[in-house]
């Protein structure tokens, strides 16, 4: 489902720059319209794959609850949360959390997105093979299409994954 429920109204809030969606840096943010409103401030969706696992979305700009920005991943022997990077499993009977060490090379800000662009220019310069693969790209974007259709038509949407790849002209 999407919602359009706050974004898209005046409420006399004066948000910093950041906030309104002006990125950081900029000299002279335009402030924010609210009837230049056109994107959806919440979207959730659940994903159950082929085999058996699922995945729960919650994504949102404008929604009256706390910051938050994470990444759970569970799975039978333990699981995963990110950030700040835990791992919770279970040890000599007990349910433990651990907070794996990070070499300080990677502690950047937006270190995913740094390797990823680093890669991609070594790519282009035929220095390496690129990371994210043609195909993964359009399962995330079919995957993000289908997520929109059930939220038009307020049903579950189906898709297969060969069909997508298979149907791109790139």
């Amino acid at each position: 489902m999407t919602y359009t429920k706050i974004g898209n109204r005046d409420e006399g809030l004066v948000p910093s720059p950041a906030e309104s969606g002006a990125l950081g840096g900029l000299f002279t943010p335009r402030p924010y319209d609210y009837h230049e409103f056109n994107v959806e401030d919440f979207a959730t969706g659940y994903i159950r794959l082929e085999k058996g696992a699922t995945l729960i979305i919650k994504v949102s700009w404008a929604v009256n609850l706390p910051d938050s920005s994470n990444i759970m991943i569970a799975g039978t022997d333990g699981g995963i949360q990110l950030p700040p990077l835990k791992l919770l499993t279970n040890q000599d009977g007990y349910q433990v959390e651990v907070t794996p060490k990070v070499p300080p090379d990677l502690e950047v800000a937006f270190a995913g997105h740094y390797a990823l662009t680093a890669n991609f220019v070594r790519a282009l310069r035929g220095e390496e093979e690129i990371v994210v693969k043609r195909e993964e790209v359009l399962n995330v974007t079919r995957t993000i299409e289908a997520l929109y259709q059930s939220a038009l038509a307020g049903k579950r949407s189906k898709f297969s994954n060969e069909t997508a790849i298979r149907t791109c002209p790139i």
